[in-house]
């Protein structure tokens, strides 16, 4: 739980958060969940948004209570069996702990990478939490989307161990378009070797270059033949022969962005 108070909880109560706390009782004080995960010798902090009745529980014991989440107390898959087995008893207790374990895993891996992770209750059919974050902005939640879909997508094209196809893939701006049609009906030989103007992206992942590019209409792709590697290269002034086009997709934000 991360400690909310003073200035900081003046600030997130006028922009309509800490709904639902007694600020006399709590004295301006309200608490977040939070997951805290090390990737890469980094630790990452990322807020847990909580359902209803979880939200209920911790409002409960902070307005009437006085309870205070000031204590870190360990807890290991242990302290969770027993309420679990109870609540599932036709399952074995094995499996249930099999079935814990790999979910906290996953949950501690996906946050490591940034992605947003959504916990359901099927029985319910409702949302417990949700590891992310939220914008009233719609140009920000938009930005925002785009980013973590890429993430998914590379999470899932690791998962599935999909192989490597050889090509890196681009998209072209309509300038860019045009310069290269130039360049190809162009009088004289015909030609070979066209120059890409400008700075070029390429992607190891067809679907994240076209996610990437939502408002590009023009794909190409290129078989690799640099040493560089990784899900993206940035190239200036792209001068190739082996360059092939690909197709011609619609680009109308993000009503298309899953083309």
């Amino acid at each position: 739980m991360k400690r909310i108070c003073g200035e900081e909880f003046k600030r997130i109560r006028r922009n309509g958060g800490c709904v639902g706390v007694d600020y006399i009782a709590t004295n301006f004080t309200d608490y977040n969940l939070t997951i805290k995960t090390v990737h890469n010798e980094r630790i990452i902090e990322r807020k847990v948004y909580m359902c209803g009745w979880m939200r209920d529980i911790v409002l409960n014991k902070i307005n009437n209570e006085g309870f205070l989440y000031n204590k870190a107390t360990e807890k290991t898959v242990k302290d969770y069996l027993p309420e679990v087995c109870d609540r599932f008893p036709d399952i074995p207790k094995p499996d249930i702990d099999r079935i814990i374990k790999f979910g906290w895993r996953a949950i501690y891996r996906y946050s490591g990478y940034r992605a947003d992770i959504a916990i359901k209750d099927d029985a319910v059919n409702h949302f417990s939490c949700y590891i992310g974050k939220f914008y009233y902005d719609g140009l920000k939640y938009f930005n925002y989307y785009v980013r973590k879909y890429i993430t998914k997508t590379r999470i899932i094209y690791k998962r599935d161990k999909t192989p490597f196809d050889g090509y890196y893939y681009f998209a072209l701006t309509e300038w860019q378009w045009q310069n290269y049609l130039a360049q190809k009906k162009s009088r004289g030989r015909k030609r070979k070797w066209y120059t890409f103007a400008n700075t070029v992206c390429l992607y190891k992942i067809f679907k994240e270059c076209k996610i990437a590019n939502y408002n590009k209409k023009y794909f190409f792709r290129i078989p690799k033949m640099i040493n560089r590697t990784g899900y993206r290269i940035f190239i200036k002034e792209m001068r190739t022969d082996k360059a092939e086009f690909l197709c011609e997709l619609e680009a109308k934000g993000l009503k298309t962005i899953h083309r």
